[in-house]
């Protein structure tokens, strides 16, 4: 047995964190990191979930600050193909990409199923509103603690962590876009005592609520939302941009790709 972050206790699980440039990965796959929201939930710790891409972890490199509040994941999942790509490269491959729309709607079906208080922060007001909506539509037995739109004042932060905490909320999905959403939840951690499992779920409840749409499966599989994304809307192309700048970096990387100053190469688990 190891000790988690936070104290919890779990299985040994050797290898299965790697670093690229600083940002946790863990080399889980979706059954798996499921399993792991599953034992979270009754813990009161506030366990944190992020789904790094590409963009963020660029960020993140020119930024020691991003960094540590992405060390301090719980589970950091592989969203995209990028990421993905990187950890083959680097030796270290996941066992598949886990997309954060796809875990959260597998943990919103797990909050259903053991009638887990779930709360929805982000995004505009009317938005959120219908992604809770749908989701309770979509998971009849889902018992919905509240929502909130993700555009209040940085000051107001603590106000709104109060506000999910009185909720009763035990399962919190956050939708503020990066790295909004995950400074949010680094910072409001400890005021969110009481909050089982909290996800950073970016554009997903954009999805839910009806103002954005998921790329077709097909175009899913093949790992090519991103271009889908950019033919749909052009003025992505800067955010897109950290694309091949991600690509560039990982391919002229020192070896070994893994090895930095925020961490070690592998954090057993």
């Amino acid at each position: 047995m190891t000790t988690e972050p936070g104290g919890a206790r779990g299985p040994a699980a050797p290898g299965d964190r790697i670093w690229i440039f600083g940002v946790p990965i863990d080399r889980v796959n979706r059954r798996q990191a499921l399993a792991r929201a599953e034992g979270w939930l009754g813990s009161g710790a506030c366990r944190l979930v992020f789904t790094p891409n590409p963009e963020i972890i660029m960020a993140a490199r020119h930024d020691a600050g991003l960094r540590r509040i992405l060390a301090g994941a719980d589970l950091a999942l592989a969203d995209g193909v990028g990421v993905a790509w990187a950890a083959s490269r680097g030796g270290r491959p996941v066992p598949e990409r886990v997309p954060g729309v796809d875990f959260a709607g597998d943990v919103l079906a797990l909050a259903a199923a053991r009638d887990v208080p779930t709360y929805f922060l982000g995004t505009r007001g009317a938005v959120v509103a219908r992604a809770a909506e749908a989701a309770r539509v979509q998971h009849p037995r889902l018992r919905v603690a509240g929502w909130h739109d993700g555009y209040f004042p940085w000051d107001r932060a603590p106000e709104v962590a109060a506000a999910v905490r009185g909720s009763g909320a035990r399962l919190l999905l956050v939708g503020m876009g990066a790295p909004r959403e995950q400074r949010f939840l680094a910072e409001q951690r400890q005021a969110l005592a009481g909050v089982d499992l909290a996800l950073a779920v970016g554009g997903t409840l954009d999805v839910m609520g009806g103002a954005a749409r998921l790329a077709p499966a097909a175009v899913r599989r093949a790992g090519l939302e991103w271009l889908w994304r950019l033919v749909r809307e052009p003025s992505r192309i800067r955010r897109q941009m950290a694309l091949p700048a991600f690509a560039w970096a990982i391919l002229t990387a020192k070896a070994p790709l893994w090895d930095d100053a925020e961490g070690p190469r592998v954090v057993e688990r």
